[in-house]
């Protein structure tokens, strides 16, 4: 085993109450913790009295005992369940500096591999030397936030530093329930929520974290791009975390 201290990168919506995790070392290595046995789910992000341990830009300290890639992922590795310990929060200040230091030119820097374009935007399971990274949003065109087939989607459609166009989904924890909030709680219609989060954006310097979902059922061999994190200065939250809007729907 080995000690870590990770500043939380990525936290992410999967099924059900099931998140994903990432975070960067003190020598620029990403990880994504696991666990051997079992999934990783919103529970683990809180110490037993209930406060918040995990959240991006939290140091938190972990003990790691196996690299376990599987290519394009290959910042897998298993971690101990039982071993989470805050090591504190950056400041406002020190945010907009760490994400620059470990910024990506434009998406297709990221991963190593060909992106391809068919319903959506993808890599193929198995190519690339890595499946996250971080670039600085060029210009943003529109949010949107629409139920398909009783399900609620979040998406951003941006412009890289390349100039390239891209519109993908979110599945940063935080922006999903500060979107519910809007919708459930202050009564914000969808086309209003879409709006609102655009002017906010677009007033903004706005870092997005790039990830790959795994493969599914009907694509079993491509990883769809997706957007793991949404962070803006001003910060569009308020300077609140995902915490804030649990259980106010």
């Amino acid at each position: 085993m080995s000690s870590v201290s990770l500043i939380i990168t990525d936290l992410t919506r999967m099924k059900g109450d099931r998140v994903c995790i990432a975070g960067v070392a003190d020598d620029g290595q990403t990880i994504r913790p696991k666990f051997a046995y079992d999934m990783i789910t919103e529970e683990w992000l809180f110490d037993p009295a209930g406060k918040v341990i995990i959240q991006p830009f939290a140091r938190v300290r972990m003990e790691l005992l196996k690299h376990d890639p599987h290519p394009p992922h290959t910042e897998d590795w298993l971690v101990q369940p039982d071993v989470k310990i805050s090591e504190g929060l950056l400041g406002l200040a020190e945010r907009q500096d760490f994400l620059q230091r470990i910024l990506d030119p434009n998406v297709a820097a990221i991963f190593g591999a060909e992106i391809y374009h068919e319903k959506g935007y993808f890599m193929h399971e198995g190519e690339g030397n890595r499946s996250l990274g971080t670039v600085r949003v060029s210009g943003l065109e529109d949010v949107s936030h629409r139920c398909y087939d009783g399900k609620w989607d979040y998406r951003i459609s941006f412009t890289d530093c390349a100039g390239y166009p891209y519109r993908l989904r979110v599945t940063d924890l935080a922006f999903r329930y500060y979107v519910d909030h809007l919708r459930e709680v202050q009564g914000v219609e969808c086309d209003q929520i879409g709006i609102r989060l655009e002017h906010q954006l677009q007033n903004s310097t706005v870092y997005l974290r790039i990830g790959l979902a795994r493969g599914w059922g009907e694509h079993p061999d491509r990883c769809y791009l997706q957007i793991n994190g949404v962070y803006s200065f001003p910060d569009y939250l308020g300077e609140h975390c995902f915490a804030d809007f649990v259980n106010q729907g």
